[in-house]
């Protein structure tokens, strides 16, 4: 039988037992709840045709995209209704009188003015500052919601906008749950007796791994491509009629750069250092401290960001309505180039700590022990 052969048959008799597995469904599971929380408003209430649309995609997190900051001017309207309201009970004699001038010119004041205009340690000088910190933001208008995407629109297309989001959350949750497939792939051939089959005829490393390996993989990446597809007909569907552009070539440009790639390499990676250590719960703790370097957001004086370097493996792009810059873009080229090689070595490694493996259950740890003691 040829190598190629062969290694199809292991492909096919891998994806039947994932197929069959009840973890392998509860991961997809997993990924069908991120999509829906994270992703699917994005699908129902664009293009915003009505103030609903808008209030639900608020609802669901995307605030931050329909924020801006007050002007000066309603910043003043906001304190003079706020004052207008105030507890007069609570404030002195003087103060009650400057107030009821205040009420008549504040229109009058710069905002500096407006701050300053009653004493260090009066109440109403709290209460201001207090107001004008409160209500920096404001949430933008349908009519205001709907220009704002517009001109976003004429910089990208709403495709690249989501193909990101959706790469951003698939890649973050796939590095994490596909510890529960890898972590065990050579595992079964143990509790299945299928090493002694292997050991009773002659196989090839590279033919086995590589069929275990694949067979692995190739159903959970035909999902999370099959789902990117549905989401992208049915938006270019839904948007044609209105003019946005939705190219399924974006989704699939950053379902590879950001997705497959990321699960590529942690998938090798897991593999390969669950048949160092032996059984394969042995490598979850060491896994979950890496992914809990990688996937951590860097708190910055402007804010919370996810750091994208040479480094981390997982791309994260929090934002919506915001496009990577060309130097961003050339990094990623060279952190996914960087990260493609590892997984290419950490295959040819895979394979070489297989042919060391007389035990499946040890892994290559234990026979060196082994062979030292001998």
């Amino acid at each position: 039988m040829s190598n190629i052969k062969i290694i199809v048959n292991i492909i096919k008799y891998e994806i039947k037992h994932q197929l069959k597995s009840i973890v392998f469904w509860i991961i997809i599971a997993s990924v069908l709840f991120i999509f829906y929380s994270e992703l699917t408003a994005f699908i129902v209430f664009y293009p915003l045709q009505s103030a609903d649309d808008l209030a639900n995609l608020i609802r669901v997190g995307a605030g931050s995209d329909f924020m801006v900051e007050t002007t000066a001017e309603e910043k003043k309207a906001i304190v003079k209704e706020a004052l207008l309201q105030a507890e007069l009970g609570k404030i002195s004699d003087a103060d009650r009188a400057k107030l009821n001038q205040l009420v008549n010119k504040i229109d009058q004041l710069t905002l500096s003015e407006l701050i300053y205009y009653f004493g260090e340690n009066s109440e109403l000088n709290r209460l201001i500052n207090k107001t004008i910190a409160s209500n920096r933001l404001r949430r933008l208008s349908l009519p205001e919601a709907r220009q704002k995407v517009l001109l976003k629109l004429e910089e990208d297309t709403f495709s690249a906008y989501y193909a990101r989001r959706y790469a951003d959350r698939i890649a973050a949750i796939s590095s994490i749950i596909i510890l529960f497939i890898f972590a065990f792939v050579f595992d079964k051939d143990y509790k299945n007796n299928a090493n002694e089959t292997l050991y009773a005829k002659p196989i090839k490393a590279l033919n086995y791994v590589s069929g275990k390996y694949f067979g692995a993989l190739l159903p959970y990446l035909f999902f999370i491509t099959i789902l990117a597809t549905i989401v992208a007909v049915y938006m270019k569907t839904k948007l044609s009629p209105f003019g946005w552009e939705f190219n399924l070539l974006d989704m699939y440009r950053y379902l590879f750069l950001w997705v497959w790639i990321t699960v590529i390499y942690s998938s090798l990676l897991i593999t390969t250092f669950s048949l160092l250590v032996g059984p394969g719960i042995a490598i979850i703790p060491f896994y979950l401290l890496y992914f809990n370097q990688m996937i951590g957001p860097e708190i910055t004086a402007t804010g919370r960001g996810f750091p994208i370097d040479l480094y981390h493996f997982i791309i994260r792009w929090d934002y919506f309505f915001k496009i990577p810059s060309p130097e961003l873009n050339l990094l990623i080229l060279k952190n996914r180039f960087i990260y493609l090689s590892i997984s290419i070595l950490l295959f040819f490694i895979m394979v070489g700590f297989w042919k060391k493996v007389g035990n499946f259950k040890k892994g290559v740890i234990y026979n060196v022990f082994q062979r030292i003691k001998v």
